[in-house]
């Protein structure tokens, strides 16, 4: 199973990358992703790796900068994983 986590993304509405998902081929029966903010505040959270992150906190846009990221995840085999924190950054193109 094969999971790959982009490294940035630009949450500005125009249409192209707004959203922070991941990249899988396939469909996990369990997942989990939370994304926190510098101070290790909890921004993000949700089951569905279809409901990626929209960039806002608490319906405001997230200020520009690193963000850290958790995902967890069952396979179709039942094997269950962590992917090592990661980082991804936010940014608003000018």
């Amino acid at each position: 199973s094969d999971i790959y986590m982009p490294n940035a993304f630009t949450p500005d509405g125009d249409g192209i990358n707004d959203l922070f998902k991941p990249v899988m081929n396939f469909v996990p029966e369990e997942f989990t992703m939370i994304i926190y903010d510098r101070n290790n505040i909890k921004v993000f959270q949700t089951n569905d790796p279809e409901n990626g992150w929209d960039g806002t906190i608490k319906g405001a846009r997230a200020t520009e900068g690193v963000y850290i990221y958790y995902v967890e995840y069952k396979s179709y085999n039942g094997t269950r994983r962590a992917l090592k924190p990661g980082t991804v950054t936010v940014f608003y193109p000018k």
